[in-house]
């Protein structure tokens, strides 16, 4: 529990995610200003190849990694009572240079409020057009989410929205 917060950092991984976090019980996390990259060259290959030859488990390893997203966030799973979670993206640039999901978010079990924030960020890739960030079940849009260079994570700012993909 509590406030975790990056400023001006630049996280860059060419192995996995640029930044993997995740909340618990009355857990924060804010990233301000920073630049986060994802190198890995995630292709579509079959990703079933785990128990195959070295080429194949390399493969494999560059498809699992490169689905991950330049950001993944997972929430608290199995929370009985209110959760209270949020993750907030200030003014940061994002890049994912192979895969679909540019941030790609779970949800755990819980059914409770869990706030996810978004703010004047540009999210980038080389596959696809960026729209691709869904806010999964159970996790709500803050109404100041606005600026983003992708529609589905700006707010109408009327209040929260509940965005299901």
């Amino acid at each position: 529990p509590g406030v975790i917060e990056f400023e001006n950092c630049n996280m860059w991984s060419w192995q996995s995610c640029g930044l993997g976090c995740g909340t618990v019980e009355n857990g924060h996390i804010i990233v301000k200003d920073c630049d986060i990259r994802s190198f890995v060259p995630g292709t579509k290959t079959d990703e079933g190849k785990v128990n195959g030859t070295d080429e194949e488990k390399e493969a494999h390893a560059k498809y699992v990694h490169g689905t991950r997203g330049a950001i993944t966030y997972h929430t608290k799973s199995g929370v009985d009572r209110s959760s209270n979670e949020s993750f907030t993206l200030i003014n940061t640039s994002v890049y994912l240079k192979g895969g679909t999901k540019v941030v790609n978010i779970k949800n755990g079990s819980s059914q409770d409020f869990k706030l996810l924030t978004f703010i004047n960020n540009t999210f980038h890739n080389d596959i696809e057009s960026c729209n691709v960030i869904a806010i999964p079940k159970s996790l709500y849009l803050c109404a100041l989410s606005s600026g983003n260079n992708i529609g589905t994570v700006n707010s109408d700012g009327s209040g929260y929205s509940l965005m299901i993909k």
